[in-house]
């Protein structure tokens, strides 16, 4: 996720963007969620954004929830 986040304006990772929402829709450590969130930041894929707007309510962390409201505006 750290080279999606450094070159997702270089090359196309849309491909892998179901594979970024999985682990931050899954995994339990909170900072790996945060790193996929970074990631869907970057890829500006509007499924991605999209989710993350149905998500937000649903979302537990503050800080996660903050990110992605940040994320969205």
């Amino acid at each position: 996720m750290q080279q999606v986040i450094r070159y997702a304006d270089k090359v196309d990772v849309n491909e892998a963007i179901f594979d970024i929402v999985e682990m931050y829709r899954s995994s339990d450590d909170e900072n790996v969620r945060q790193l996929a969130l970074a990631a869907m930041h970057k890829t500006e894929n509007a499924w991605a954004m999209n989710f993350l707007k149905r998500n937000l309510k649903f979302e537990k962390s503050e800080k996660l929830r903050t990110a992605i409201y940040h994320i969205l505006n």
